[in-house]
């Protein structure tokens, strides 16, 4: 019982954690540095992608809920990384600031109005390392760790929402390159310590 109620506080801890981002995301300095590439360029403006990329909050919502009542290790391991690479993000945020700059868009339909709701509540700082990018890449991670059928799917989910980051214009390439690579270097430490701690017990 002791157990499953330090669960649910962990359940709590993360999502308090990502509620942070939106009071983080106000904070500017006046050194602001941009990542863009010649390859930002090339990649095209696509405003249905804001759908795969509002999806994350599902994705998430519904990982958590799933490890946490059918696979308590990795739902452990997968929430401590989130806080984990939260902490390193937010960090990173506050003092090396990076800013993307968006397309105007346009109002002719709901997927319109949809991006420049986002665009409107989430100022477009502090976009090295995509947050969505590397809780998305944690979140497959551990899909792929676990027995269950729709592990492939998840996946294939998060692969889109990385690549939705870069075609609604929230990121660069190299945003959504350094947050795959912060949640694999974090999921992979967590994992390597959690065994450690287990073997020593």
């Amino acid at each position: 019982m002791r157990g499953k109620a330090s669960d649910y506080l962990l359940l709590v801890a993360v999502f308090a954690i990502l509620a942070l981002y939106p009071l983080i995301n106000r904070f500017t300095t006046a050194s602001v540095r941009t990542l863009s590439s010649p390859l930002d360029t090339r990649i095209p403006f696509v405003p249905i992608s804001i759908l795969p990329y509002l999806s994350f909050f599902v994705l998430i919502i519904w990982t958590l809920l799933s490890f946490l009542t059918g696979k308590v290790r990795l739902y452990r391991q997968m929430s401590y990384s989130i806080i984990l690479v939260s902490i390193v993000t937010y960090s990173i945020y506050l003092s090396y600031q990076t800013r993307i700059v968006r397309p105007t868009v346009g109002e002719f339909g709901f997927i319109d109005n949809l991006v420049a709701l986002l665009y409107s509540l989430d100022p477009p700082h502090s976009s090295f390392p995509s947050l969505h990018s590397s809780l998305s890449t944690i979140i497959a991670l551990s899909w792929v760790r676990s027995p269950s059928r729709f592990r492939y799917l998840v996946v294939c989910w998060s692969i889109i929402i990385v690549v939705s980051t870069v075609m609604v214009k929230q990121h660069h390439l190299l945003d959504a390159l350094g947050g795959i690579a912060l949640g694999v270097v974090v999921l992979a430490g967590v994992v390597r310590l959690y065994s450690l701690v287990e073997n020593r017990n």
